[in-house]
């Protein structure tokens, strides 16, 4: 039987006027010519890029152009490797990536080992990739992602059961020193797996995945909790989805929006994508049509109030768009954005640069 291996490729949109949607050719994360193959071997899930320009790219890769990179490598701004961010990388998947304002970076997953040490799921990391020890947490099962608040402390997601031997189902809050905060408990909390954290600019926390009850109480795949870990009755999803949320994205006016695989939201139809007013709502005054073809798993909001979405997707509203698209502020296609053919397989993870270029995984 043929191998057969699937490329996974970084990449750069430029979103001026005139190149809008086009591939940025300076930024190159492929062979530099030693034959060995461009890129990941293997899927890139998440994606931070630093103040300085530099990228971080997490996933389930072992390879960046034939050379040893075990699901975590650092690019520098034109695509090349960054060889000052060391380590032999993660045992195992990372699906949760988060860069701290100290210039750490804080990642999750289902691995048991970075860099040679026995770690459990979360691991905190200096800025030169190597371990940071004091920072241990001990988890009982998967983390899917990280969020992070104003304060310095860390909500992590995903199927797990217990964190330092505490009880804890999916959800739990951790200080910026990776111990358990106690003080933040949701008692019963989410039946099944948690996916997404987001936390608000007034610190309550939209948690969103798969899930169709949280502490007891019925809520399909979105709930919203007050700082203190209870529920926020004033978030009024009724009905919630009919099926799983992959991204939650909060807009400079506090409005939500919300991706995923779905086709009704509190009983308005809504394909794959619904804004949402603060208090759980549907925004009427965004209307994507008939939205997405398929799922939408990333999104990236621009400054000038439009929307990136990315994902498995070949049309948004009957028309034609591989993979990623541009949305106006009321949820209709841009059709000034023209990425041609597109990507031809999954978009993962999309990141807005500070010059305004889109990194796309």
């Amino acid at each position: 039987m043929k191998n057969i291996i699937t490329l996974f490729l970084i990449f750069s949109l430029q979103l001026t006027f005139a190149q809008s949607g086009t591939v940025d050719l300076t930024f190159n994360p492929s062979d530099t010519g030693n034959g060995n193959g461009d890129g990941m071997e293997s899927s890139v899930t998440n994606l931070q890029v630093q103040p300085d320009g530099k990228i971080i790219a997490t996933g389930a890769f072992l390879y960046f152009n034939g050379n040893l990179a075990k699901k975590i490598v650092r690019l520098n701004a034109d695509g090349t490797r960054d060889f000052t961010f060391t380590g032999s990388g993660f045992g195992s998947d990372v699906s949760a990536c988060k860069l701290l304002p100290n210039g750490k970076i804080v990642a999750g997953g289902n691995f048991f080992s970075y860099n040679g040490a026995t770690v459990s799921k979360v691991v905190q990391l200096n800025s030169d990739g190597s371990l940071d020890t004091s920072f241990s947490p001990a988890i009982i099962g998967v983390v899917h992602d990280i969020a992070l608040q104003a304060d310095g402390k860390l909500i992590i997601v995903g199927e797990f059961t217990a964190i330092n031997s505490v009880a804890r189902k999916n959800i739990a809050r951790l200080n910026a020193d990776g111990t358990l905060d106690t003080t933040f408990d949701t008692g019963l909390m989410a039946g099944q797996p948690v996916l997404n954290a987001t936390v608000q600019n007034d610190g309550k926390i939209i948690l969103s995945g798969a899930f169709t009850q949280f502490n007891g109480v019925a809520t399909n795949r979105i709930i919203r909790l007050n700082s203190d870990a209870t529920i926020d009755t004033t978030f009024n999803y009724g009905t919630g989805f009919n099926n799983t949320v992959s991204d939650v994205k909060i807009q400079s006016d506090a409005k939500i929006l919300v991706a995923g695989l779905f086709t009704l939201y509190n009983g308005v139809e809504r394909k794959n994508l619904v804004r949402l007013n603060t208090d759980g709502s549907v925004d009427t005054n965004f209307n994507p049509g008939t939205g997405a073809s398929s799922t939408i798993t990333s999104m990236a909001l621009l400054p000038d109030g439009k929307i990136i979405i990315g994902g498995y997707f070949s049309a948004f509203n009957g028309i034609a768009k591989n993979r990623i698209a541009r949305l106006n502020t009321d949820g209709s296609l841009d059709t000034d954005f023209n990425i041609a053919a597109g990507p031809n397989n999954i978009i993962h993870s999309i990141v807005l640069q500070s010059d305004g270029k889109l990194m796309v995984s």
